[in-house]
């Protein structure tokens, strides 16, 4: 079965049940009517004028009339001559199969009772997704009564009980392994009355979830996140720079792909994901921010707490304030590598130097060589106390020797262990990566004298 679109395919009896003393019309999932498919409200206007035209029924006024047609407004419980009747659905399971079209209900006194908006998805989302929507701020939400794309009558005026038609709805479409979307009556103009409401959705793989839900709830990794809403700033240091965020998560060690995985997971919970003092539901929370390519940008006031550190030259992020494009300095890094007998004894030792500075006499070999600094402003030397000793480097910001921040440079790593391994050199270039290896190979030091004791 289908969309009914045509008068013809509704059977009084069958589809379509009427009850005259009680003025009221009736939608059956049975025949040619899938609930979840359901029928053009169109369809059921031109089959009730078509039953109007004959005998059987133009002894009651008619249920309904045809508004603006071109915004798919009707008006139930009144016909055309302008006349209130009461005319009306019989149940929410009849409102529910209607597609393509809101409608005005009033009664036998000319009171409007309700307001019925057609919230209608643009666009293209996974099979199988349950979209959701809030009515106004504040609201909670409500999953639209079939999934796929929406397309159903939400009650937006009831009288006596609320009033949603200046309210700024949502809708929702927040699945596992896809890119969440949303949407305002702003997207597309729409405006809340007896008509239609269009909102753009559309999602699609998203390549940066690196885990499943159950492993989201199971993995030592991710219980050790969280989520923390803070009313007051929360500075955080940038670059030498303190910057103030409200929206933290704790990522425990995580990359930002890791960290990003569970902040979606938050995303579709139905209960408080605020470990703090407020309440802030997850299905419609703010988002935290979203990748583009690489690079992760993160939404207003969200900051990553114990984000892994090759993570961040990836992080675009926005303070509470607003500046936008905040970048931690770009760390490259990687690992020394020493053969064992450079490591034996730990007592062997190492530095890095650069090869050939801008300025003069600090060339390596020379008098005033320069050591190399890592991204603390450390000296990289010390003890040889492994095969593999890491480090890091401030890439974008370190202007040692007269180098412009942000270039690279040539390198030489020199290593010895007396006794153990002859004095070796390395020569290398330090590039904006976290994957460099330098590696030091050394023969043995038969000579020395500690060599043969």
């Amino acid at each position: 079965m289908a969309l009914i679109t045509s008068r013809n395919d509704l059977n009084v009896g069958t589809e379509l049940l009427i009850d005259e003393a009680n003025r009221t019309w009736e939608l059956v999932a049975t025949g040619n009517l899938n609930a979840k498919d359901g029928v053009n409200l169109q369809a059921v206007y031109s089959k009730l004028v078509d039953l109007w035209n004959t005998n059987v029924y133009n002894d009651s006024p008619q249920p309904m009339r045809a508004g603006n047609v071109k915004a798919g407004n009707y008006i139930f419980g009144q016909d055309d001559s302008g006349a209130f009747n009461d005319w009306r659905p019989l149940n929410q399971a009849t409102i529910d199969m209607l597609r393509n079209g809101g409608a005005l209900q009033y009664d036998a006194a000319g009171t409007l009772t309700e307001v019925y908006a057609c919230f209608v998805g643009l666009g293209g989302i996974n099979t199988g997704a349950q979209a959701y929507f809030v009515k106004d701020a504040e609201e909670a939400p409500i999953d639209f009564p079939f999934d796929d794309m929406p397309n159903a009558l939400i009650t937006m005026f009831e009288d006596g009980s609320f009033d949603f038609r200046n309210g700024s709805p949502r809708v929702f479409v927040r699945e596992q392994g896809f890119l969440f979307t949303e949407s305002t009556l702003g997207d597309t103009g729409s405006t809340i009355g007896g008509d239609i409401a269009r909102f753009l959705l559309s999602n699609r793989v998203d390549d940066n979830i690196v885990a499943t839900d159950n492993e989201v709830e199971t993995e030592v990794l991710y219980q050790g996140m969280s989520y923390t809403r803070f009313e007051t700033d929360q500075l955080r240091n940038v670059g030498g720079t303190d910057y103030p965020f409200r929206r933290i998560i704790n990522a425990n060690g995580a990359t930002i792909e890791q960290a990003y995985t569970f902040a979606q997971y938050l995303l579709r919970q139905a209960t408080d994901i605020d470990n703090g003092a407020g309440t802030e539901i997850g299905r419609t929370a703010d988002n935290f921010g979203a990748f583009n390519g690489s690079d992760f940008i993160g939404a207003q006031g969200v900051y990553f707490d114990n984000l892994a550190t090759q993570s961040r030259a990836q992080m675009r992020l926005t303070d509470q304030t607003g500046q936008e494009n905040i970048q931690f300095p770009s760390v490259a890094g990687g690992n020394l590598s020493f053969t064992p007998n450079l490591a034996q004894g730990g007592q062997g030792r190492f530095r890095l130097f650069y090869k050939s500075p801008p300025g003069s006499n600090n060339d390596f070999g020379e008098a005033n060589a320069v050591t190399v600094e890592d991204a603390s402003g450390n000296p990289i030397e010390g003890f040889i106390t492994g095969t593999s000793i890491p480090f890091d480097f401030a890439f974008s910001q370190n202007t040692q020797a007269g180098f412009a921040a942000g270039t690279e440079r040539d390198i030489v790593l020199v290593g010895i262990n007396p006794g153990f391994a002859k004095y070796q050199k390395f020569e290398g270039r330090i590039i904006n990566s976290t994957t460099l290896v330098f590696s030091l190979v050394s023969q043995d030091d038969t000579a020395h004298e500690a060599f043969a004791a």
